[in-house]
């Protein structure tokens, strides 16, 4: 990780983190807010004049970091919390 990103989520308020097999690792940092963008449904003659659209809502940060075939490990207030080489059952 570059040193500039490094100091920008030092600190910052982590949220999100998710651990799976196929995306590996992945958190949110610095305040969620909603992103809500709204989509048309769509029919031969085009949107439907009396219905509207559904939205997409998602919740993000400031910034999204996803780490990925890599070695990694969290560490919280001098404690090394579960890393790359720890058994399945402890990640989740």
């Amino acid at each position: 990780m570059r040193a500039e990103v490094g100091k920008k989520l030092s600190g910052a308020l982590c949220w999100g983190v998710e651990w799976s097999q196929m995306l590996n690792l992945s958190m949110s940092f610095g305040p969620p807010h909603l992103e809500v963008s709204p989509v048309l449904r769509e029919r031969k003659g085009g949107p439907h004049p009396r219905r509207p659209g559904r939205r997409r809502v998602n919740v993000a940060g400031v910034w999204w970091l996803w780490v990925y075939v890599a070695y990694w490990r969290i560490i919280r207030e001098g404690t090394c919390l579960p890393s790359y080489s720890s058994r399945l059952r402890d990640k989740r």
